[in-house]
């Protein structure tokens, strides 16, 4: 299986949970990449891939990364979304909760309510920080324009699609 065979047999079953972010504007500001749909949903998947992958590469939990990543903007409210400030200051606490009341590991909820760090406390463990580095990276990328050939990695595997 390849690596983005094996990231997607980890979270396929999230996708529900993160489906309502398809609408949600991600961090660009640009009205050119909000209409290719560079939204909040592929952000996530993109910060889950890029959890996964540099958690094999540093030897911590592929899996807590790779679930955390996907659900760290999981707390964002759509129906929100003109308050940036409250959703801003608010999503990752609310990101957690979420995780929690699905079950999710002590390590993905710990990670997912340390990714806006300095907004709040900082990642402590292996796996928080990869998901806070990697939520930065792919904010950075995507602000560049620079996210196609990630975005057709996970699409390939299945995970954009559906």
């Amino acid at each position: 299986m390849t690596n983005a065979g094996t990231f997607w047999s980890l979270v396929s079953d999230l996708v529900g949970v993160i489906s309502h972010l398809r609408s949600y504007p991600s961090h660009s500001a640009s009205d050119h990449l909000r209409r290719k749909g560079s939204g909040r949903f592929a952000h996530s998947l993109r910060v889950g891939y890029l959890s996964f992958s540099l958690s094999r590469l540093i030897g911590c939990s592929s899996s807590v990364c790779a679930r955390a990543g996907v659900l760290h903007d999981a707390g964002y409210d759509v129906k929100d979304s003109a308050n940036v400030i409250r959703q801003l200051l608010s999503h990752a606490e609310k990101g957690a909760s979420i995780a929690e009341s699905m079950g999710e590991p002590c390590t993905v909820v710990e990670a997912i309510r340390t990714h806006m760090f300095p907004l709040g406390g900082p990642p402590k463990t292996a796996e928080s920080f990869v998901v806070w580095f990697t939520d930065k990276v792919d904010a950075v990328l995507e602000f560049l324009g620079l996210t196609r050939l990630l975005d057709s990695v996970i699409k390939t595997a299945g995970g954009m699609c559906k």
